[in-house]
């Protein structure tokens, strides 16, 4: 792409909320009121209930009550983003935590590096890095490592990266979130992006930052986990065939059901 300064960039950020009120969702909370004046928001509410969006703070706000899944919100915000003529498009789920430093560091990033198509920040979990992680293409396996083996850009033949936090170009955004991956619901979509991004020759820039991501699954409910890991398999399934890594992806469906069944004692996980 041609090079690209901070300050002539007009971004579009997109939110995707799930049973989450917007004063509630820590990326709202976290990034919401630092953003420069050159990002745009949009809130996207997958549902069940409407949200309520503050007045006078300029975001734009859509809603599908019945939850389409990730890639219609995505849609949405690229649509947005061309209606707008942006140059850029932000990727957030709700549960993210962000540093107070974050859009410094990502100017710094793009000024750095005003080439590249993607940027993306470290992303913590509780005890490890999880992204950029290290990813087998061959089975689909993630796997966590340290900054101090990661490399940059990030050779995705190798790695991938969570979308919560990715910046994208629009024209890197359409190849890589293209109509294959509408067969995917939540899981796997960001995996799969950086899979395309790959057999196009993108590549991804990462910066340090104390982003957070929060995940559920220390413990098991089973009537609330079981439909979840329903999503989660049929995903996985359609993962499988768009990477072709699908008898990988079996095995790694059966190890999980297994799991969640020595933990649950719900014999449905087995079916």
């Amino acid at each position: 792409m041609d090079q690209i300064h901070f300050e002539t960039m007009k971004i579009v950020a997109v939110l995707v909320l799930y049973n989450e009120r917007l004063e509630t969702s820590l990326t709202w909370n976290t990034l919401f009121s630092s953003s420069p004046m050159n990002v745009e928001w949009l809130i996207y509410n997958n549902g069940p209930h409407p949200v309520e969006i503050p007045e006078d703070c300029g975001i734009i706000y859509e809603e599908n009550l019945s939850n389409g899944g990730l890639v219609p919100a995505y849609r949405a915000g690229l649509a947005l983003a061309q209606q707008r003529e942006a140059t850029h498009l932000l990727l957030l789920d709700q549960d993210t935590s962000f540093p107070r430093n974050f859009w410094d560091l990502q100017i710094e990033c793009i000024e750095t590096f005003p080439e590249e198509s993607v940027y993306v920040p470290t992303v913590f979990g509780e005890r490890f890095l999880l992204s950029p992680n290290r990813f087998n293409r061959f089975t689909g396996f993630a796997k966590s490592v340290s900054e101090t083996n990661l490399s940059n850009p990030l050779p995705l033949a190798s790695h991938s990266c969570i979308n919560s936090g990715a910046l994208f170009t629009l024209a890197a955004f359409t190849l890589a979130c293209n109509d294959r991956v509408d067969s995917l619901f939540l899981d796997n979509i960001d995996n799969a992006m950086t899979w395309f991004l790959w057999k196009n020759n993108i590549s991804v820039r990462w910066f340090h930052a104390q982003v957070h991501q929060s995940f559920s699954g220390d413990t098991v409910n089973p009537a609330t986990d079981l439909p979840r890991f329903k999503i989660w398999q049929k995903d996985a399934r359609q993962f499988g065939k768009i990477t072709r890594c699908g008898l990988w992806q079996e095995y790694v469906i059966l190890r999980r059901k297994l799991h969640y069944f020595i933990r649950s004692k719900n014999r449905n996980f087995l079916r």
